[in-house]
């Protein structure tokens, strides 16, 4: 795999990366500091993207995690 492009560090950082290309991605971020610190940047960045995931969390209790 060449160099992440621009919008495939973008899905990465907001989530929105398609399941199938995940582990590809993640392995070459494994590999190349080039990329790391693209997507560190953008991820500095994604509270203010209008588009990038967000995901609420709630804290769970030991007793609520036993009734899963």
């Amino acid at each position: 795999m060449e160099h992440l492009d621009d919008n495939a560090a973008s899905e990465f950082v907001s989530g929105t990366l398609p399941p199938s290309a995940m582990g590809r991605v993640e392995g070459h971020l494994a590999r190349c500091p080039e990329c790391r610190a693209l997507v560190a940047a953008l991820a500095v960045n994604a509270g203010e993207d209008s588009n990038a995931a967000t995901f609420r969390h709630e804290r769970v209790s030991a007793s609520q995690v036993a009734e899963l």
